[in-house]
């Protein structure tokens, strides 16, 4: 399976606080990537590096797309949508059409009304700002928006935060059923363990400011205190007994 990005020894610090220590992380083409650890470990600040928001303080972020990587390869789903509050979903989504792929306007909206459906939002959504939306709804508008230049590789930075259960596995089944037709490439921050078994192919899991990854089968056989809480704890009693 093709690498699309490389980690390559990766080191944060902040003042004398070590966040991550010589990481590691390769992500495959086509699989969904789950990250976890616990509050502190750098989840947040990983994704940050890998989205090019900020840049390393130690090592690199390689990405091996043909013919070189440019932004709009990447797409992301911040966790609380980030939609801009004075637009219309509809130009929420225009945005990246309009002012990355340089697109004519009619033909923006005719794509940002197909993204509109393809999330399973009714076509009328695309005239109400988000204001007028809720939660779940907020984050299917803000997942059509990433989704709008077609990128390969799609970042989400917990992606069923905030929502009821049922809400979070139809999201759930969502991600799974767009990155199987879209053949995209999905890196997943969450603490959502139900996430994790349902759709993840591997896990990273970010402990001692190292990373450990694996299948789900193959994480949950390690012997390490924080593993044992997270996936063996009260939450994982209906997955592994």
């Amino acid at each position: 399976m093709t690498t699309l990005i490389d980690v390559k020894d990766l080191s944060t610090k902040f003042g004398s606080q070590v966040v991550h220590d010589h990481l590691n992380i390769s992500v495959k083409e086509g699989e969904v990537l789950g990250v976890v650890g616990g509050s502190g470990s750098g989840k947040s600040v990983l994704m940050r590096y890998m989205i090019g928001l900020e840049p390393p303080q130690k090592g690199k972020i390689v990405y091996n797309m043909p013919g070189g990587f440019h932004q709009s390869h990447i797409g992301v789903l911040f966790q609380h949508g980030a939609l801009l509050s004075s637009m219309s979903i509809m130009e929420n989504i225009m945005t990246p059409l309009l002012e990355v792929a340089k697109l004519p306007p009619e033909m923006a909206r005719n794509l940002a009304l197909l993204k509109i459906e393809l999330v399973g939002l009714p076509v009328e959504t695309a005239f109400k700002s988000p204001a007028e939306l809720s939660g779940g709804m907020i984050k299917r508008a803000a997942l059509a928006r990433s989704l709008a230049l077609e990128p390969p590789i799609l970042f989400l930075d917990e992606p069923t935060s905030g929502l009821d259960p049922i809400s979070a596995a139809a999201f759930d089944k969502l991600i799974k059923e767009l990155q199987k037709n879209l053949n995209i490439t999905v890196v997943m921050i969450t603490h959502d363990l139900d996430s994790l078994v349902q759709i993840c192919d591997r896990i990273a899991v970010l402990v001692d400011h190292k990373v450990l990854i694996g299948s789900l089968a193959e994480i949950v056989k390690i012997d390490h205190p924080w593993i044992k809480d997270y996936f063996h704890g009260s939450r994982g009693e209906r997955y592994f007994r």
